[in-house]
């Protein structure tokens, strides 16, 4: 009855997937463009124009996960 039993997979995500996944898909776009340009928006310069709507995400997860060494990039 219960071959196969296993644990389910555990998702870690960093807290900009996070905040991608809360997002509608009109703003995950928006978001996703500027986490893109890092030219145009620095981490510490996006951080604070997302503050300023009402999103709570520090330059150092972005920095994090641009560069691919946050928790999701091992999920």
């Amino acid at each position: 009855m219960l071959e196969g039993l296993e644990p389910p997979q555990k998702a870690f995500h960093c807290k900009v997937a996070t905040v991608l996944h809360e997002l509608d898909a009109d703003d995950e776009q928006i978001l996703l463009q500027a986490l893109a340009d890092e030219g145009r928006w620095p981490a510490y310069t996006l951080s604070q124009a997302l503050k300023s709507k009402g999103v709570q995400l520090g330059d150092t997860p972005i920095r994090n996960h641009r560069r691919g060494s946050c928790r999701c990039r091992f999920a």
